[in-house]
């Protein structure tokens, strides 16, 4: 499916803290796929063990998977509230409620 800038505005955004070497982030991972073949959302993956995302890994290190949701116009390395994120262990069921709480919000 093709993103549009419409459709990026009305959807959330779901940033995926993850490692490579993590079982429970495989898991997670297919959380997410199989949820966005039902409720499209915007994802964006972070390998917290990259040079790059030292700023994750030293909040997440021991703590992935972690996703934040986030309405996809909010800044995109925003800090969300507590109550946007899940972390460890999570199901469809929970991360699509997330993501309802988060569009509602934001009307």
């Amino acid at each position: 499916m093709r993103l549009t800038p419409r459709f990026l505005q009305q959807a959330c955004r779901i940033t995926f803290y993850t490692r490579s070497t993590c079982s429970l982030c495989t898991t997670a991972k297919g959380v997410l796929e199989s949820l966005q073949t039902k409720s499209p959302f915007y994802l964006i993956e972070k390998d917290v063990d990259m040079a790059h995302h030292k700023k994750w890994k030293d909040i997440y290190d021991f703590d992935v998977p972690v996703i934040h949701v986030e309405k996809s116009s909010a800044a995109e390395d925003g800090n969300p509230s507590a109550d946007q994120k899940l972390m460890h262990r999570f199901t469809e069921d929970q991360v699509s409620s997330l993501m309802e709480k988060v569009l509602a919000s934001s009307r």
